[in-house]
Protein backbone atom coordinates (compact mmCIF):
# COMPACT_ATOMS: atom_id res chain seq x y z
CA UNK A 1 0.00 0.00 0.00
CA UNK A 2 1.15 3.38 -0.65
CA UNK A 3 -0.27 7.28 0.29
CA UNK A 4 -2.23 8.22 -2.70
CA UNK A 5 -4.42 11.37 -1.68
CA UNK A 6 -3.82 13.43 1.62
CA UNK A 7 -7.03 15.67 2.69
CA UNK A 8 -6.05 19.14 4.71
CA UNK A 9 -8.52 20.97 6.88
CA UNK A 10 -9.00 23.20 9.91
CA UNK A 11 -10.97 21.25 12.73
CA UNK A 12 -12.18 23.08 15.93
CA UNK A 13 -13.93 19.97 18.13
CA UNK A 14 -16.18 20.95 21.10
CA UNK A 15 -17.42 18.13 23.56
CA UNK A 16 -20.51 17.95 25.98
CA UNK A 17 -20.39 14.46 28.02
CA UNK A 18 -19.99 12.04 25.42
CA UNK A 19 -21.30 14.26 22.49
CA UNK A 20 -19.64 16.11 20.26
CA UNK A 21 -19.63 18.52 17.41
CA UNK A 22 -16.66 19.34 15.04
CA UNK A 23 -16.42 21.78 12.50
CA UNK A 24 -13.88 21.51 9.69
CA UNK A 25 -13.00 24.91 7.37
CA UNK A 26 -10.76 24.96 4.58
CA UNK A 27 -10.98 21.74 3.17
CA UNK A 28 -9.19 20.86 0.68
CA UNK A 29 -7.22 17.61 -1.19
CA UNK A 30 -4.00 16.92 -2.78
CA UNK A 31 -2.23 13.54 -4.40
CA UNK A 32 0.03 11.95 -2.13
CA UNK A 33 3.86 11.89 -3.29
CA UNK A 34 6.66 10.05 -2.28
CA UNK A 35 6.89 11.71 0.96
CA UNK A 36 3.00 13.57 2.82
CA UNK A 37 3.75 16.66 3.94
CA UNK A 38 1.65 17.28 5.93
CA UNK A 39 1.92 21.41 6.38
CA UNK A 40 0.58 21.42 2.89
CA UNK A 41 -2.25 23.03 2.26
CA UNK A 42 -4.01 20.98 -0.43
CA UNK A 43 -4.21 22.39 -4.03
CA UNK A 44 -8.10 21.15 -4.32
CA UNK A 45 -10.74 22.76 -2.99
CA UNK A 46 -13.26 20.24 -2.10
CA UNK A 47 -16.00 22.71 -0.56
CA UNK A 48 -16.20 26.49 -0.78
CA UNK A 49 -14.14 28.29 1.21
CA UNK A 50 -16.79 29.99 2.89
CA UNK A 51 -18.55 26.44 4.10
CA UNK A 52 -18.07 24.31 6.43
CA UNK A 53 -18.51 20.32 7.41
CA UNK A 54 -20.67 20.46 10.64
CA UNK A 55 -20.47 16.87 12.50
CA UNK A 56 -22.11 15.89 15.60
CA UNK A 57 -21.31 12.76 16.99
CA UNK A 58 -23.55 10.97 20.58
CA UNK A 59 -24.20 7.72 22.14
CA UNK A 60 -27.76 6.25 21.64
CA UNK A 61 -29.70 9.12 21.95
CA UNK A 62 -29.54 12.56 20.12
CA UNK A 63 -29.22 15.58 22.77
CA UNK A 64 -31.95 17.80 22.84
CA UNK A 65 -29.52 20.53 22.20
CA UNK A 66 -28.01 18.95 18.93
CA UNK A 67 -31.85 18.66 17.36
CA UNK A 68 -32.38 22.23 18.84
CA UNK A 69 -29.08 23.48 16.98
CA UNK A 70 -29.91 21.99 13.63
CA UNK A 71 -33.86 22.89 13.13
CA UNK A 72 -33.09 26.63 14.79
CA UNK A 73 -30.37 26.66 11.82
CA UNK A 74 -32.17 24.70 9.49
CA UNK A 75 -29.38 22.19 8.72
CA UNK A 76 -30.56 18.94 6.82
CA UNK A 77 -28.61 15.38 7.52
CA UNK A 78 -26.13 15.56 4.29
CA UNK A 79 -23.25 13.01 4.19
CA UNK A 80 -19.76 13.55 2.71
CA UNK A 81 -17.07 12.02 2.57
CA UNK A 82 -13.68 14.10 2.56
CA UNK A 83 -11.30 11.15 1.56
CA UNK A 84 -13.39 9.84 -1.20
CA UNK A 85 -14.22 13.42 -2.53
CA UNK A 86 -10.55 14.29 -2.43
CA UNK A 87 -9.89 10.95 -4.41
CA UNK A 88 -12.39 11.82 -7.30
CA UNK A 89 -10.97 15.49 -7.67
CA UNK A 90 -7.25 14.52 -7.79
CA UNK A 91 -7.17 11.31 -8.86
CA UNK A 92 -10.14 11.29 -10.76
CA UNK A 93 -11.81 14.36 -12.25
CA UNK A 94 -12.30 12.66 -15.70
CA UNK A 95 -15.10 10.28 -13.95
CA UNK A 96 -17.57 13.00 -13.76
CA UNK A 97 -20.50 10.49 -12.48
CA UNK A 98 -18.38 9.22 -9.61
CA UNK A 99 -17.90 12.65 -8.55
CA UNK A 100 -21.31 13.68 -9.06
CA UNK A 101 -22.15 10.93 -6.97
CA UNK A 102 -20.08 11.98 -4.30
CA UNK A 103 -20.94 15.62 -4.01
CA UNK A 104 -23.10 16.63 -1.31
CA UNK A 105 -26.93 17.60 -2.88
CA UNK A 106 -26.22 21.00 -0.98
CA UNK A 107 -23.53 21.66 -3.58
CA UNK A 108 -25.02 20.14 -6.83
CA UNK A 109 -28.24 22.47 -6.20
CA UNK A 110 -25.48 25.62 -5.93
CA UNK A 111 -24.14 24.20 -9.24
CA UNK A 112 -20.61 24.02 -7.56
CA UNK A 113 -18.77 21.11 -7.87
CA UNK A 114 -15.50 22.71 -7.01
Amino acid sequence: MRPVCVVHYLRECYESGRARLTLDHRVRASQAGSVIEYRDVGDVQLIPEDWMVLELKFDEFEPTWMHDLCHALGLAEEPISKFALGIAHTLRPDRRGELRYLTPPSLLRRGDTT
